[in-house]
C-alpha cells in the first residue's frame, strides 16, 4: 500500500516498501511488502502493519451495524477478503501512499491533491462502497 513513498512510509525506517507500479507517471499500486515477505523484518515496519490494520477493520466494520443479521457469516468473511486484500490497499495507495490522487496537487497543479482527514476518505468511502454493495 505504501510502496511509493520509501522510508517516509514506514516513520523514517528502512525504505524497504519502495516499489511502485506507475503508468504515465502515475502511481497506481505499491508493488512490494506483499505479506511481509523479504526484508521486512523491521519494528517500523511491523508497527506500520499494526497501526493500519485497525483501519482497515474499522473500513470492514462500517457496513457490518448496516447488515447485521442480514447476510451469511460466510458472506461476510468473503467481503472481508476482497476488502482487505484489493479494494483497502489500492485505495489506500492512491490516497496515502504517494498514488495517483496524492499526485494531483503536485501534477495537475490542483491543490493538494486529495486530502485526507484522519482516514476520512480512505476509510469511510471504502466503508461506504462496500456497504452500498450489499444490499440483499
Amino acid at each position: 500500500m505504501f510502496g511509493g513513498l520509501g522510508s517516509a512510509g514506514t516513520m523514517g525506517g528502512p525504505a524497504v516498501m519502495d516499489g511502485v507500479w506507475s503508468v504515465a507517471g502515475w502511481n497506481i499500486i505499491g508493488t512490494k511488502g506483499f505479506f511481509l515477505q523479504g526484508n521486512f523484518y523491521d519494528t517500523s515496519v511491523f508497527a506500520l502493519f499494526f497501526f493500519q490494520m485497525v483501519f482497515m477493520d474499522t473500513t470492514a466494520t462500517i457496513p457490518t451495524g448496516a447488515a447485521a443479521e442480514r447476510w451469511r457469516y460466510s458472506a461476510f468473511m468473503l467481503y472481508g477478503l476482497a476488502l482487505g486484500m484489493i479494494m483497502y490497499p489500492v485505495y489506500g495507495n492512491w490516497v496515502w501512499g504517494g498514488g495517483w490522487c496524492s499526485q494531483l496537487g503536485a501534477k495537475l497543479g490542483l491543490g493538494h491533491g486529495t486530502v485526507d482527514f484522519a482516514g476520512s476518505s480512505v476509510v469511510h468511502a471504502q466503508g461506504a462502497s462496500s456497504r452500498s454493495g450489499s444490499r440483499s
